[in-house]
């Protein structure tokens, strides 16, 4: 059921208020723990735990069963993480097969 745009569960085209701070505050924790980034790294980096809170949150408590009581924890998990799942997921996404990942880590050297 749809809220009120003026309570803090309010959504506006699909984005909850609510979802959005959380996943902003994730971000800005996960930032605490990274060195060396300029003023455009940052605002991107937020803005991808922002957009990651809103749209991966829904995903993964479907999902993993999650009640909807813990949804604005689960968003900022998210947008804690976001920064650091965005590059794991474009190296799997070029890797032809799961395969190719597999033999370019034995191949480096590393153990999977």
């Amino acid at each position: 059921m749809n809220e009120p745009l003026n309570t803090p569960e309010g959504a506006f085209f699909g984005v909850k208020f609510a979802v959005l701070l959380a996943g902003f505050m994730g971000s800005v924790v996960s930032l605490s723990f990274v060195r060396g980034l300029t003023k455009k790294q940052i605002l991107l980096a937020v803005l991808v735990g922002v957009a990651c809170a809103n749209y991966v949150t829904p995903i993964a408590m479907h999902y993993l069963g999650l009640p909807r009581e813990i949804e604005l924890g689960a968003a900022f998990f998210v947008g804690l993480t976001a920064m650091n799942f965005i590059p794991a997921v474009l190296k799997l996404s070029e890797a032809s097969t799961l395969v190719d990942l597999i033999k370019g880590r034995i191949n480096k050297g590393d153990t999977p």
